[in-house]
C-alpha cells in the first residue's frame, strides 16, 4: 500500500453509505482517479468543503494493488470556485468539462498537458465568465487532441494525400 501524494482537481461524487462519498477527480501525477473519502460526509470530518465539484486541492492517498478506488487520506484546498456556484450557466459548462474529462481520459494514465489544459481552461471561464461558449470549444478541441482522438486535418483520412493549395476542376 503506497501513500502517494498529487494535485488534483475534483470532477464529481457520489455518496456511499452512510457517511462516505466516492470521488472522481483529475489529478497531475496520476490521471484520472476515483477514490472513497470515508467519513467525509459526517457534521465533523476531516475534509470539509475540499470535496466539493471543480476545487483544485492537494491530495494524500493511499493505493494498493489490484484495486480501481483508491482511499483519500488528508485533502488541502488550493482553489475553491463556490464563488461561481450561483451562476447555473458556469455551473453547466463546468459540469459538461468535467463530463468529457471523465469520459475521455483513461484511469490511471498521467497527462500533465490535459491537467494543465482544463486548469486553464477552468480558470479562463472564471475570469471571463462571458467567454464561456469560447472557452468550451477550445475545451474540446484541445481534450481530443491530446487524447488521441483529432484526426490530422491536414491530410486526407481515405488516401493520406496531404491537402494543399490546387484548384479542384469543376468548382
Amino acid at each position: 500500500m503506497a501513500l502517494l501524494e498529487t494535485e488534483a482537481l475534483i470532477l464529481r461524487s457520489y455518496n456511499l453509505a452512510e457517511a462516505d462519498k466516492i470521488v472522481v477527480c483529475l489529478s497531475r501525477s496520476a490521471g484520472l482517479i476515483r477514490g472513497v473519502a470515508k467519513g467525509c460526509r459526517k457534521l465533523k470530518n476531516r475534509f470539509g468543503a475540499s470535496l466539493e465539484p471543480f476545487t483544485l486541492i492537494n491530495l494524500t492517498y493511499y493505493e494498493k494493488e489490484h484495486q480501481e478506488l483508491v482511499s483519500f487520506r488528508q485533502t488541502e484546498i488550493l482553489k475553491s470556485r463556490f464563488n461561481l456556484s450561483s451562476n447555473a450557466s458556469l455551473l453547466a459548462g463546468f459540469s459538461y468539462m468535467g463530463d468529457l474529462l471523465i469520459d475521455f481520459s483513461p484511469p490511471h494514465q498521467a497527462n500533465d498537458n490535459l491537467f494543465r489544459m482544463a486548469l486553464a481552461a477552468f480558470e479562463a471561464v472564471a475570469d471571463t465568465p462571458d467567454d464561456l461558449e469560447a472557452v468550451l470549444r477550445y475545451f474540446e478541441v484541445w481534450l481530443l487532441k491530446l487524447e488521441g482522438f483529432l484526426p490530422d486535418l491536414r491530410t486526407c483520412a481515405g488516401c493520406q494525400k496531404v491537402f494543399g493549395d490546387e484548384v479542384v476542376p469543376g468548382t
